[in-house]
């Protein structure tokens, strides 16, 4: 993926940041939608969300 002020970040990259999680299904943050085909199994469709990328270390 590319980040704004970071640049490209590869599958095994290491990366430094802040966020959350959420549990998608119970209760969605607004404004942000994922598709109900990449989100994961289980009931609560727990997510991890990325707010800020610090860092980056190459793999």
């Amino acid at each position: 993926m590319d980040v704004p002020g970071i640049g490209l970040v590869l599958e095994g990259d290491k990366i430094t940041g802040g966020g959350g999680a959420s549990t998608w299904r119970k209760d969605p943050p607004a404004g942000i939608k994922i598709p109900e085909g990449c989100l994961p199994s289980g009931p609560d469709g727990t997510v991890i969300i990325i707010g800020e990328v610090t860092e980056v270390k190459r793999a």
